[in-house]
């Protein structure tokens, strides 16, 4: 992820998916001050494995300053991590969420 987010040539890149991944919550952590992460408009993280400690590290203020819709749908998040993303991001797509947090898997590997 971290070379992804330093590169300097995707400067029309704003929507990003990053679906089905096994390390969502490592993506949600990235340093947020790259020149990629400002520019982001939507980011798709659907049908991963986000538990609630990705979730409140993406909600974190200023991280994706650009960001207008943010999906996290088929994840494994808590009602409270869901408000804290949808207080930091105008849309946030949430859709029904996996559960228990043990065992997570990406859907795809179902």
């Amino acid at each position: 992820m971290l070379p992804l987010l330093a590169r300097t040539d995707l400067t029309d890149l704003v929507h990003l998916g990053l679906m089905n991944a096994a390390f969502t919550d490592d993506i949600c952590a990235a340093p947020p001050g790259s020149m990629l992460a400002s520019r982001l408009c939507a980011l798709d993280l659907s049908l991963g494995t986000m538990s609630d400690g990705g979730a409140y590290a993406l909600a974190k203020a200023g991280a994706l300053p650009q960001l207008a819709k943010l999906d996290v749908s088929s994840n494994y998040l808590s009602d409270d991590a869901i408000a804290a993303l949808k207080e930091a991001f105008p849309e946030v797509d949430a859709g029904d969420q996996r559960g228990p947090m043990h065992n997570r898997y990406p859907s795809v590997g179902e």
